[in-house]
């Protein structure tokens, strides 16, 4: 009975603030004596093409120059169509995305010489006229960058030397902190020996133990509930219910009636429990069972406990019919025929009832959190420039027509297409043959169209989209970086002027590659998430004690 009415919650001592703040401010000041006393100055030492591009071109005059028109709502892009897209910083990957773009526009030469090398001197018709001086270091540097795309890179790319000066606790240290924010619990001293004996190689071993403790998984809920807030559901005993189509759900109506006897059972409470945490308990199944992360948003089924199994009409044998933490894999229809089209947690309807749209938003606050939550992207940094109002009112469809909205539109209209089928009013309702809007973008992601086939399941070609993106493993490890160290990732600085301007680049550099490789290892690891809390629990970031 005892868990027939847990409440889920697991009491967890905290880290001081000042422990929190300890990795973070000691690898900032270590980025700073870095930067002015150690590291190399723009273009000098063995530099990967990629670390030249983003110190002796992006950095140094490329983001404001070129920046200043070629990013996705600037005038060339938005008005003149330019190929030459520039993201700006606020885009995780923006440094590849942008290298990537440049080397495939080398290619391209008018006379014998790259359009790249030519533009920025006011040739061929450049609308931006002359931006850098043809004897100039910017114009050395960007010839050097381009004669180095396409050749092999004679350097291997380090981590920045900011890192070399930090100070870093212990194995059994370390473990005392990961063991109070995983499971809320001091090691064992079988787990401190095995350290004692094994050091940093036995890390990962005791961190895989604690890892496979039911209150590892209450620390996971907690960690990406402050991520989709689902959670609000549990404000009452029956928000989450009450937020449902009962004539979707009919297992739902007795307990969404309160002149049924079923209102005021027991139960109910649980049941409210079971469907809020939806979101929360299918990411705890993915990662208990060693499956790849992506499935969060490309797993073509959900789960349910006992309890939520009543509410969705789901006939499944449990080992233990008390036990809310027993899930099983489950497909559910509406009204036992409609199919809902699962695609993770995208097609869950208390995300749906969470992020909720409307007959003129048209999923695009969905969609804005898909790219926030899943690609670490917020869509409304995308275009940070004043908006003439008189230029959209003389447009018809501005949201289509005018460059002023189409910069953010086409990115998040073509998400907003695969929530096509909910219902505007009754969030989690699916109609399949509900047609869409044809003065939007179609539905699609990034640059590519939705095959037609998918438009009646249409989420289920979405999710392996943002599952196969890049973001998407960055987005990840941000994700579990937060909530271990309680701090946002460094914002890339944009102020060349400012005095601390190296100090605050060498130290986002150094976290840009901490997340970088941690993505990698999370990819390489088939997105094992335990492989994440391991990378950020041995970070300097998280074990950080000092600087010299």
């Amino acid at each position: 009975m005892r868990r027939f009415l847990s409440t889920n919650t697991v009491s967890r001592p905290r880290r001081s603030g000042l422990l929190l703040l300890t990795g973070s401010l000691a690898i900032a000041a270590a980025a700073a004596a870095c930067s002015t006393d150690d590291a190399p100055a723009a273009g000098e030492g063995c530099l990967t093409t990629r670390a030249y591009f983003e110190q002796s071109v992006w950095s140094a005059f490329m983001a404001q120059k070129c920046g200043k028109c070629h990013t996705p709502d600037g005038v060339a892009v938005s008005e003149q169509n330019a190929k030459f897209v520039l993201q700006p910083s606020s885009y995780p990957g923006f440094v590849d995305a942008n290298l990537a773009n440049i080397a495939e526009l080398a290619k391209v030469q008018y006379e014998g010489k790259s359009e790249l090398l030519q533009k920025p001197l006011g040739l061929m018709n450049h609308g931006g006229g002359a931006q850098i001086a043809a004897d100039g270091p910017e114009m050395q540097a960007l010839t050097e960058l381009l004669n180095r795309i396409g050749a092999p890179d004679a350097c291997a790319e380090t981590v920045n030397a900011a890192l070399a000066s930090v100070t870093l606790t212990d194995a059994p240290n370390t473990l005392r902190r990961a063991g109070l924010d995983l499971v809320g619990r001091l090691p064992t001293e079988a787990e401190l020996t095995s350290l004692s004996t094994g050091g940093d190689a036995a890390l990962d071993a005791a961190l895989d133990g604690m890892m496979k403790e039911d209150a590892f998984y209450e620390r996971l809920r907690e960690i990406w509930n402050d991520v989709l807030l689902t959670d609000r559901f549990l404000s009452y005993g029956g928000a989450a219910i009450d937020s449902m189509n009962g004539t979707d759900y009919p297992g739902l109506a007795p307990y969404k009636d309160p002149n049924n006897p079923a209102y005021q059972n027991p139960i109910r409470p649980i049941i409210n429990r079971a469907i809020a945490r939806e979101p929360l308990d299918l990411i705890t199944y993915i990662v208990r069972n060693g499956k790849p992360f992506t499935e969060v948003v490309a797993a073509d089924y959900t789960v349910v406990n006992p309890f939520s199994a009543i509410a969705y009409g789901v006939n499944t044998k449990f080992a233990d019919p008390m036990d809310e933490n027993e899930l099983h894999e489950a497909k559910i229809k509406l009204a036992g025929s409609v199919d809902i089209p699962h695609a993770g947690v995208l097609s869950a309807p208390m995300f749906l009832n969470r992020w909720p749209t409307t007959p003129t938003n048209r999923n695009r606050a969905r969609a804005r959190r898909v790219e926030q939550f899943f690609l670490a992207t917020d869509v409304l940094k995308i275009a940070e420039r004043p908006v003439d109002p008189s230029k959209l009112t003389a447009e018809d469809n501005p949201s289509r027509n005018s460059p002023l909205c189409t910069v953010c539109h086409k990115v998040i209209d073509p998400i907003a297409g695969a929530f096509r089928g909910y219902d505007d009013y009754d969030y989690e309702h699916f109609d399949p043959s509900k047609m869409w809007h044809d003065d939007m973008f179609l539905p699609g992601f990034g640059g590519e169209d939705m095959d037609p086939t998918f438009y009646t399941h249409a989420l289920q070609w979405l999710g392996p989209q943002l599952a196969a993106d890049p973001r998407f493993g960055i987005a990840a490890v941000r994700t579990v970086f937060e909530g271990l160290t309680g701090r946002k990732p460094i914002v890339y600085p944009r102020d060349a002027s400012d005095p601390a301007f190296q100090a605050k680049l060498s130290a986002w550099q150094t976290q840009d590659n901490f997340f970088r490789t941690a993505a990698d290892g999370l990819a390489a690891a088939n997105f094992d998430l335990k492989v994440a809390f391991k990378s950020v629990i041995k970070s300097p970031y998280y074990r950080a004690i000092g600087a010299a």
